[in-house]
């Protein structure tokens, strides 16, 4: 449940941080257009915040053990900072090739430091 709390509480922090900064930046209200692309990136935040958080929860019903929802989380962790480090190389004008290695690596890294966090802190 902790961590559900800490997912929705980085979404509304989020949503506040780029609302008051942009406020700041052009010293004017958000227009409707404006708030919408806020929310919608807000959206993609959601997504990777919250779904780890509904696989803890669900390990807690015993329908899997909390290794497992360990396991499934940070699989989709890596999973999505597979997809968005190729989705940003894509945006940046890389080739499918480059933006393709970058996710890997990204992904690789990724992997790394959670083969780290099992060997020293589980």
């Amino acid at each position: 449940l902790k961590a559900f709390i800490a997912a929705l509480t980085i979404i509304v922090a989020e949503d506040y941080a780029e609302i008051i900064g942009f406020t700041i930046k052009h010293k004017r209200a958000l227009s409707k257009q404006e708030r919408s692309d806020i929310f919608a990136d807000t959206f993609a935040i959601a997504t990777f915040t919250l779904t780890p958080s509904v696989i803890l929860l669900a390990s807690a019903t015993g329908i899997y053990s909390l290794t497992t929802a360990f396991n499934l989380a940070f699989g989709y962790c890596l999973l999505v900072l597979f997809m968005f480090s190729y989705w940003a190389g894509r945006l940046s004008n890389y080739s499918k090739q480059k933006a393709l290695l970058i996710a890997i690596l990204t992904a690789g890294l990724g992997m790394i430091i959670i083969l780290m966090k099992y060997e020293f802190s589980h």
